[in-house]
């Protein structure tokens, strides 16, 4: 029902938010998302505060229209209220040792202050992607000193193909995909990795396609969900489809 959108630099019209939505984290009256790849423009910072109800809700397209605002038929818009850059510029998909590329995110409540963890993806499973922690500041914002945030944690996981991130009481927790065969649920600490095994003994045991992670706390539930439609799966010969899924953390790998 909502759609994000950035706001012109008058206020009197916006134009669409580019988020890959890789990851989401919310805290507060803030939601951040991960932005697109291959830009210098690392993490978008929404708020709940700012979320605007269309008047044309016909037009497929976005702004300051002849019949109000819009936001291609969607009934409501949230502002972006401002966003975090590369440090090092455009980030590099291609590259595990070139500026990042975020692709997952969630927050760690188990930190003091909370923190935000982030990933990066990629398809090839010979580059390794790397963790990172930012600690929460003020106004649910990221902490920063002379306007730069400074990670707190940089790790390299040797996983490939990492899709989802989360971080609990020191311990990172990471989806493998794979295009062809279920996802691996790897535990990971700076000292040992550990995976998810099926009944059968294979560690492909975690959902077809998986995507992002997060924890409520409320309910000790990890919750995540698959990325492909049925129709991409049928496409694939593959069965499978889009679903959103919970496990208790306790059953996650130790």
């Amino acid at each position: 029902m909502m759609y994000l959108a950035v706001p012109n630099s008058t206020g009197t019209s916006f134009s669409a938010a580019q988020a890959h939505m890789g990851g989401m984290a919310w805290y507060g009256d803030k939601i951040y998302v991960t932005a697109e790849g291959s830009t210098s423009t690392a993490i978008r910072v929404f708020s709940t505060k700012h979320i605007l109800q269309m008047t044309d809700t016909t037009s497929n397209s976005i702004g300051k229209t002849s019949g109000g605002y819009a936001a291609y038929t969607y009934k409501y818009a949230m502002m972006q209220i401002g966003y975090y850059s590369y440090a090092g510029g455009t980030c590099d998909m291609g590259s595990d040792t070139a500026v990042p590329c975020f692709s997952s995110m969630s927050l760690d409540r188990s930190t003091t202050p909370a923190s935000v963890v982030t990933t990066e993806y990629f398809s090839d499973q010979s580059l390794h992607g790397r963790l990172y922690r930012y600690p929460m500041g003020t106004d649910y914002l990221l902490a920063a000193s002379s306007g730069t945030v400074a990670a707190t944690e940089a790790v390299r996981s040797s996983v490939g193909n990492m899709q989802g991130v989360l971080s609990n009481n020191g311990k990172w927790y990471v989806a493998h995909s794979s295009a062809t065969i279920n996802g691996q649920l790897w535990s990971q600490t700076t000292a040992k990795s550990s995976s998810a095994t099926c009944a059968s003994g294979t560690t492909a045991c975690w959902a077809v396609h998986p995507e992002a992670l997060t924890y409520d706390w409320s309910t000790g539930l990890v919750w995540s969900q698959s990325e492909w439609s049925t129709a991409d799966c049928t496409a694939k010969n593959q069965t499978c489809g889009r679903a959103v899924f919970a496990v208790p953390l306790s059953s996650l790998p130790a």
